[in-house]
């Protein structure tokens, strides 16, 4: 298994165009602080999967922080189809808040033909280098090693921030 990768790390342009964000402009006491959170799409980096599901790692751009991950499946008549709030990963206290708004986006049939036809572009994208992409995955293992967890998470920060930069480039 080759894990997840962020759909910007094939598709860069179609993600800097195509990105679903949150914007909070007031916060309901104890709620979602206001800020900018963008729904930044995980898939399956196995070119021999067709597991059809998204995570969404939900990030707060202003405070540089994970707020939520995200399981959905494309699949309608898949078990677990979702949307959830993925289990192998941490949570903020603002998770469940953030899958009601996960759960919104999703009931529009707009929105998820667009995750499939990401879900379809990443997995030619794989399919095409036929091999792991370079710098692997970019999400921690779980091996243990903390060095190379460190480094992948710097690496997707970077990678973060330049896709809040094109992304408030093209807002403009």
């Amino acid at each position: 298994m080759l894990g997840l990768l962020p759909f910007f790390t094939q598709c860069p342009d179609v993600a800097a165009k195509e990105i679903r964000c949150l914007f909070v402009q007031e916060a309901a006491p104890g709620g979602l602080p206001p800020g900018e959170y963008g729904f930044v799409e995980y898939y399956c980096a196995d070119p021999k999967c067709d597991c059809r599901r998204v995570v969404f790692d939900v990030f707060d751009r202003i405070r540089e922080k994970h707020m939520a991950y995200i399981s959905f499946g494309l699949d309608p008549d898949a078990p677990l189809r979702g949307p959830f709030l993925d289990p192998m990963n941490p949570q903020s206290k603002y998770a469940k808040e953030i899958l009601g708004w996960v759960r919104q986006a999703v009931a529009d049939p707009a929105y998820v033909a667009r995750l499939e036809r990401h879900y379809h572009m990443f997995k030619r994208a794989i399919v095409g280098k036929q091999t792991e992409p370079a710098g692997g995955d970019l999400r921690p293992s779980g091996t243990g090693d903390r060095v190379a967890a460190a480094k992948a998470e710097r690496k997707r920060r970077r990678a973060l921030e330049r896709l809040g930069k094109q992304m408030r480039g093209k807002a403009r």
